[in-house]
């Protein structure tokens, strides 16, 4: 924890000498769980969102939850390296015990809102990947099914490296602290390796997990670039452990606007 806080003061602190570069192609999170070290520009408006489903099966005792969610992601560039952020999680749990839905145990509302910003710190130059930081605030702004007994922070350092034409390899570790209704913390990390299969079409292979309870899941998806400032994409994921297993499916949208003067 206290290297956390050390390592976010002193990337507020430093000052780097080099420009974050606009992308005349938007750079989105989506499809996939990886975050992008990279800023906007100045004077981008971006919009990430998407509709996912989520099934999460326990076999003793014999539970199933039903998960429907929609989520939106807006950001905004301020500066050429620096962005504010915000999401809001729209969620529907359905409960299933011994194959019978539980209606009385269904949740419904707001699951999640969430206010915080991007810094690029470094552009890929070679072998040296770009880095960035990312931190964000989870509100108690939310349904009575989903409240929070507090405000939690998210903290993620986000890495990418173009290894060449068509792969890049990028990473996340993270800190969520601490999670909804408990008191301890998770460490979320992603390995992503992005493929390019033509200038429109994208794929990407994903494993995800907790680094303090580390049961890897697994996800792939496609995307594809309607235009310089529109991607669709799809993708989907599983994730088995040794009481539940689960896999979720999800489509979704990137749309950015500029008020740059090029």
């Amino acid at each position: 924890m206290k290297l956390l806080l050390i390592t976010l003061l002193l990337l507020l602190s430093i000052l780097s000498t080099t420009k974050a570069q606009y992308s005349e192609t938007l750079v989105t999170d989506r499809p996939g769980l990886t975050f992008s070290p990279n800023t906007l520009g100045k004077k981008v408006l971006q919009v990430q969102t998407g509709l996912n489903t989520t099934n999460n099966n326990q076999t003793s005792p014999d539970l199933e939850v039903q998960s429907f969610l929609s989520t939106s992601f807006l950001r905004y560039g301020l500066s050429d390296k620096f962005d504010i952020e915000a999401m809001i999680d729209f969620r529907n749990d359905q409960i299933n015990i011994n194959n019978q839905q539980v209606d009385s145990l269904d949740l419904s509302g707001v699951s999640n809102t969430q206010l915080g910003f991007r810094y690029n710190y470094t552009q890929n130059d070679g072998w040296v990947p770009a880095i960035g930081f990312q931190g964000r605030l989870m509100l108690r702004a939310v349904s009575k099914d989903y409240e929070r007994p507090n405000v939690g922070m998210v903290f993620n350092i986000m890495t990418s490296n173009q290894i060449n034409n068509w792969l890049s390899f990028n990473m996340n570790i993270g800190a969520v602290l601490p999670r909804r209704n408990e008191v301890d913390y998770s460490l979320p990390s992603t390995f992503n390796f992005g493929i390019s299969i033509s200038e429109k079409w994208g794929t990407f292979i994903e494993l995800f997990g907790n680094l303090n309870d580390f049961e890897p899941g697994f996800d792939t998806g496609l995307s594809y670039y309607v235009n310089n400032n529109l991607m669709l994409d799809l993708g989907g994921g599983y994730t088995p452990t040794d009481n539940i297993d689960t896999w979720f499916a999800e489509i979704g949208l990137s749309y950015r606007y500029s008020w740059r003067k090029n």
